[in-house]
């Protein structure tokens, strides 16, 4: 009986390693989730816009808030005209990629 309590135990406690091993990075936190939002709109941000830069300016995000954990706000300019414009994205489960869902111009 004591063998099979033992037994019990260590089985158990391998599929609770095995569990959290399994899980472990599958959940990306908050902030994490934010710096590559960031990072993707920052070297994507001319092909996202629906405006397009003038007099052979380049895009570059100069502000970016959070609305909400999925949502945000980003301010960008090329030098001659500034823009702001509201965002969703969404990460996939393997958070490798990204996805921005709404991209619209704000007054």
């Amino acid at each position: 009986m004591k063998n099979k309590i033992i037994w019990s135990t260590i089985i158990l406690a391998g599929v609770f390693i095995g569990f959290l091993y399994l899980n472990k990075g599958t959940k990306m936190d908050i902030d994490t989730q934010r710096q590559l939002t960031e990072t993707y709109l920052r070297e994507n941000i001319s092909e996202l816009s629906p405006e397009k830069e003038v007099l052979g300016g380049k895009f570059y995000v100069s502000s970016i808030d959070w609305l909400e954990e999925n949502r945000g706000k980003v301010e960008y300019e090329d030098g001659h005209i500034l823009l702001n414009a509201e965002f969703e994205y969404q990460i996939s489960a393997d958070g490798k990629g990204i996805t921005i869902d709404k991209f619209e111009i704000v007054k």
